[in-house]
């Protein structure tokens, strides 16, 4: 789990919550476990106005990593 004393773009030292999530999200996309940030942004943004927003980003998010999965498996 990330550390409080990350800071995040805002400058802030990460004490909201979704400070926090963001940078699990762009933690685990840096990783490349694209469905987990989606997962993790998608239950933060759940029942926010933010809500309609990343939904789209993570259907898109689910869409790539199928996407990913398939040419995986071609070159296999």
């Amino acid at each position: 789990m990330l550390q409080p004393s990350l800071t995040c773009n805002s400058g802030c030292r990460c004490c909201c919550c979704y400070c926090r999530v963001v940078l699990q999200a762009r933690t685990l996309l840096q990783q490349g476990r694209l469905l987990e940030a989606a997962d993790a942004l998608s239950a933060a943004a759940a029942g926010t106005q933010a809500a309609g927003v990343v939904g789209q980003w993570v259907e898109a998010a689910r869409a790539r990593a199928v996407a990913d999965q398939a040419v995986r498996l071609l070159q296999a």
